[in-house]
């Protein structure tokens, strides 16, 4: 008993001296990042590479989910670096970030956009007017999108194939490049296949992190090579200061946020960063200068408890 108790105060001392490693590295970083951040512009080459799609197009491995002052908290994300802005129907703010690309001054087709689009509308026709007017929100009369997403599972089958029938329609005018879905799990994702006419969505969207890893769906859609992108990826600071990853964070002289996009990254997800804090924005553009071993990996790996929504509660690092 005794040894027991000294092994548990030997590892409370060595987090709490890991902690204030943490702390103050972080106080470090935010001062680095406030002094620098008017002044620098990353190179997007720097961080955003491109992951191939089954049908040879790209998307960019960041992305930024806007959430308030869209225009300004997107143009600063652009001068940043980043290219690849989600945004839906429900925030109700496509024309900010429309505004946001044409001020930027870059070529449109160096961006990716992407809409989620709401399940309220009524009816398939009232749907198809809702995307084509949030489209041309984003990018005028005559542009398109790169990905619509459907927002969110429903239990209705009818209402699903409705939804999926017309986010084809949209493709097929060619309105967006890609079509894909939001929180499906592994049953209804599989029925896709008996309505769909271009085979599997191209993109889905999931809660992915350490501790929430939905191995089994994940598995499915890399045999059909859908690209997954991942929301919660920093758990909505619930995990944040796990032992683990502070200790990772400290050694490679980080955030714990930018080892979690990290950890997504070498997944292979896309990771969607939302902040409402420029200086958080353009941190966690920092993740390519260093690399997770396997061990690491694995050590991050074994934390998934397998409940899916464990991280639910996601909250920007504001």
């Amino acid at each position: 008993m005794a040894k027991s108790k000294s092994g548990r105060e030997a590892k409370r001392l060595i987090y709490s001296k890991t902690l204030r490693t943490f702390k103050e590295q972080r106080r470090n970083n935010s001062e680095t990042v406030r002094n620098n951040h008017t002044t620098t512009k990353q190179s997007p080459s720097n961080h955003q590479a491109i992951k191939k799609q089954r049908n040879n197009e790209t998307t960019k491995q960041l992305s930024l989910i806007p959430a308030f002052n869209c225009e300004i908290l997107c143009s600063h994300a652009i001068s940043c670096g980043y290219r690849h802005i989600n945004t839906s129907q429900e925030s109700g703010n496509e024309a900010e970030v429309g505004e946001a690309v044409r001020k930027s001054g870059i070529p449109r087709q160096e961006f990716f956009l992407a809409i989620k689009v709401s399940m309220q509308w009524s009816s398939a026709g009232e749907t198809y007017s809702k995307i084509i007017e949030s489209v041309n929100k984003i990018g005028g009369m005559g542009g398109y999108v790169d990905l619509l997403l459907i927002q969110s599972l429903s239990h209705n089958v009818q209402k699903r194939c409705d939804m999926w029938f017309t986010l084809e329609h949209v493709l097929k005018k060619g309105k967006t490049r890609r079509i894909g879905v939001c929180d499906y799990t592994l049953l209804p994702f599989l029925q896709i296949g008996s309505y769909s006419d271009i085979g599997p969505p191209h993109v889905i969207q999931l809660e992915l992190n350490p501790w929430n890893q939905q191995k089994e769906l994940v598995r499915h859609l890399r045999h059909h090579g859908v690209v997954i992108e991942a929301y919660c990826s920093m758990t909505g600071n619930a995990m944040i200061l796990d032992f683990d990853l502070v200790s990772l964070a400290v050694k490679y002289n980080k955030t714990p946020h930018q080892v979690l996009i990290r950890y997504s990254l070498q997944k292979g997800w896309v990771p969607l960063l939302s902040s409402t804090n420029v200086y958080h924005i353009t941190s966690n553009t920092n993740v390519f200068d260093f690399s997770l071993t396997e061990e690491e990996m694995n050590t991050l790996d074994l934390k998934d408890d397998g409940m899916w929504g464990h991280s639910r509660w996601d909250i920007p690092h504001a």
